[in-house]
């Protein structure tokens, strides 16, 4: 079988992880509440290859009715998935504090010499202060590698 591996890491609004903005290279991402609070997330498999994405989570159609039987209103609200890929790399984290909750994730690129920012700006522009799922998809052909070794290598190319 030759699917994707999908590892759901957290829902939030999505967000540049602390320090990322000064440094320029936007390479960390991060999640927050309604209020504003670091989201913590959870099944990150780091020092792996993986393509981060975020799925963004729009609402399309609210629908208010009236209860047939009893009092009170039905609301069905209808929710479209539309996935965004901000990077390809190796996976690792930022914590924050000593208690060791992980509040951001990254890709880093596994080009020699890449010296542009490490998530893609557009997926940032279209996602930032939206919420969104953040997955992690693990391409079949890197899944039967040890722990932390790259992309297999075909010709010239990376896959």
């Amino acid at each position: 079988m030759s699917a994707n591996v999908t590892h759901p890491i957290g829902i939030g609004f999505l967000r540049l992880a602390p320090g990322e903005a000064e440094s320029r290279r936007f390479g960390a991402v991060a999640l927050h509440d309604a209020e504003a609070r670091p989201v913590p997330l959870v099944n990150i498999p780091v020092c792996t290859f993986a393509v981060l994405v975020a799925v963004r989570l729009e609402i399309a159609r609210r629908r208010e009715r009236a209860r047939r039987f009893g009092p009170g209103k039905v609301i069905r609200t209808t929710t479209v998935e539309v996935p965004v890929r901000l990077g390809a790399g190796n996976v690792w984290t930022v914590s924050t504090g000593g208690h060791g909750a992980v509040f951001g994730i990254g890709v880093e690129p596994d080009r020699p010499g890449h010296t542009g920012p490490w998530i893609d700006p557009g997926g940032l522009v279209r996602c930032q202060g939206v919420r969104v799922r953040l997955e992690l998809h693990r391409p079949a052909d890197v899944r039967g590698l040890p722990e932390g070794t790259g992309p297999i290598t075909k010709g010239d190319r990376s896959w």
